[in-house]
């Protein structure tokens, strides 16, 4: 079951969907494009109400981060997926990178593209630190970068051309969060970049900080080509779930009176 609310959380309709378990993909379209767990990707017409399967994968692998959207100049819908193949995740060359275009046609088929230059992050469902890891708009696909090192980075993929755009860094100012000694709170770069995602607020690109259900810091990208990144929010938050990982919270919107809509997987809502 599908629920369709207005910003005020008055229900506006219920759309009957047979799979059990679902999980909607992140954009601010005309179409709603659910992930099954399980199974393929689905696109739904909130309107209509008519949902329809996209072809599944033909091959052996794991589909690990999906996308949906639309070209900027068109209006053109396109999904975007990642697969790899294979045990070893970290080998580029077991991961493909394959587009569908969303027509009047029955013949929708995935095209396969170059793939990114780096890996980014997977998005499995219940995978620790795997939701929200890309974020679509102005027809550009933003995905978080799998990074060890340094604050995770992003690699946009544009969907009218179909190809992959230079990488952008993280923000480093988090970089001071991690160390061995007490006063850090991570040890390791990997645990603080299980903590962040992406999110897109009134068409700024923003990196989201979840802090152990105590607060979520929202860094928003200043300059692409430096790099640069600003806190414009702190958002003080009480989260009490006993796992941690499950302490998150991620901003979908700005009202017209600066408030921010929040959606915090573990209430459902």
């Amino acid at each position: 079951m599908v629920s369709i609310m207005d910003l005020s959380g008055s229900v506006l309709k219920h759309i009957r969907i047979s799979n059990a378990q679902i999980n909607v993909l992140p954009a601010c379209l005309n179409l709603v494009c659910t992930r099954v767990v399980g199974d393929c990707i689905w696109v739904l017409d909130p309107a209509t109400e008519d949902c329809a399967p996209l072809p599944s994968w033909q091959y052996d692998c794991v589909v690990e981060t999906y996308a949906f959207g639309q070209v900027a100049s068109t209006g053109q819908y396109k999904g975007l997926r990642i697969i790899h193949l294979g045990l070893n995740f970290i080998d580029p060359s077991k991961h493909l990178c394959e587009v569908i275009t969303l027509d009047e046609s029955n013949h929708r088929t995935w095209r396969r593209k170059q793939c990114s230059p780096v890996i980014v992050h997977p998005e499995k469902l219940f995978r620790r630190g795997g939701f929200m890891k890309n974020v679509v708009f102005n027809g550009i696909v933003f995905m978080m970068i799998l990074a060890v090192l340094e604050p995770a980075g992003v690699v946009p993929f544009n969907l009218e051309t179909e190809e992959w755009m230079s990488t952008i860094p993280g923000p480093e100012l988090l970089r001071s969060l991690v160390g061995v000694e007490l006063e850090h709170p991570y040890v390791a770069v990997v645990e603080l970049n299980c903590n962040l995602s992406l999110a897109n607020l009134n068409s700024c690109l923003v990196t989201v900080h979840n802090f152990r259900g105590i607060s979520i810091d929202l860094w928003f990208l200043m300059d692409c080509n430096r790099g640069l990144w600003v806190k414009n929010y702190s958002i003080s938050v009480q989260l009490q779930h006993d796992d941690l990982y499950l302490n998150e919270a991620y901003p979908l919107l700005v009202l017209d009176d600066g408030r921010i809509v929040l959606y915090i997987p573990e209430m459902g809502c």
